[in-house]
């Protein structure tokens, strides 16, 4: 029974991992528009240089009864978000290009 609860959180830990990079990157804006949308953000708009925090952050600041970000799994949000910090640091010269080019995503 504990041997499924570690690999239930580890399981979830890694499909968390840097997943607002992924997110900010691999979707299109309308894409990452809806998901956010979808979550209840109070977020205006998200901006593509350090995007996957700013989708985390976004994520984060949402209405609580339509996040999935709530209490119990907020240590894993902030893991995650320590990850896209690193992450959004690796890609850093093609998102600085891509907000110079496109501006910031409109929520």
């Amino acid at each position: 029974m504990r041997l499924l609860f570690v690999l239930l959180i580890y399981s979830a830990f890694f499909s968390l991992s840097a997943c607002g990079t992924y997110t900010s990157l691999s979707n299109s804006d309308n894409s990452i528009e809806r998901k956010l949308s979808r979550s209840g953000t109070y977020c205006n708009s998200t901006s593509r240089v350090y995007g996957g925090l700013s989708y985390n952050f976004c994520k984060l600041n949402a209405n609580p009864q339509k996040s999935a970000y709530f209490a119990p799994m907020l240590p894993l949000y902030l893991i995650d978000s320590a990850v896209c910090l690193v992450s959004d640091t690796l890609v850093l010269p093609y998102t600085i290009a891509e907000q110079a080019q496109h501006g910031n995503i409109e929520l």
